[in-house]
């Protein structure tokens, strides 16, 4: 059986694995990657192996843990935090990437999921067990803000993941295996 993958032309020679320490997503034909180096890329993988990232997005204090995209194309990162600094979620228009849309805050924990609710919603959920949902359009109106009150996972245990079910509702698991269905407030009219 020769499964070992020890072929030389890997995603990581790409940039798409190795050191990458972000979670991967896909808009409009782009993988995003988050690193320690405290930068995303994003790498049109159209363009074949080795061309360069197709834009770096950079001025993160602490690296990038979570990548997703709102239904209506707009990139979030959400940063890794300890002892209540960190935990930036930051906002991107992809079509215009060299300044962010958004910078937000309101964890202080590293972010352990980042999920997409509709249109401009998204929500995020840090290893306090604290989950924000977030609305975009209130976000780069005021430049900071954007998140609702926050609810918090019935976890013994710090989370660990999050996915979303469908727009009012996510999947939470924690460290000890835990899991809960975590209803969500509903988006404005």
């Amino acid at each position: 059986n020769n499964n070992n993958n020890n072929d030389s032309s890997n995603s990581s020679r790409h940039g798409l694995g190795g050191d990458g320490d972000g979670a991967e997503a896909e808009p409009h034909g782009l993988v995003a990657q988050g690193s320690e180096d405290l930068a995303v890329r994003l790498w049109d993988w159209r363009r074949g192996p080795g061309a360069g990232p197709a834009a770096t997005l950079s001025g993160y204090t602490f690296f990038c843990t979570r990548l997703c995209e709102t239904t209506d194309g707009l990139l979030v990162t959400a940063c890794k935090g300890v002892g209540g600094e960190g935990g930036e979620v930051v906002a991107w228009d992809l079509r215009q990437p060299r300044e962010p849309l958004a910078r937000m805050r309101g964890h202080g924990e590293e972010v352990v999921g980042c999920a997409p609710l509709g249109r401009s919603r998204f929500a995020t959920m840090a290893k306090d067990n604290r989950l924000l949902v977030w609305d975009l359009r209130a976000a780069v109106g005021e430049g900071q803000g954007g998140a609702g009150p926050a609810l918090r996972a019935p976890f013994a245990s710090p989370a660990t993941a999050m996915v979303p079910c469908g727009a009012d509702a996510v999947l939470a698991a924690s460290l000890r295996g835990e899991v809960a269905h975590l209803a969500l407030p509903r988006a404005p009219a």
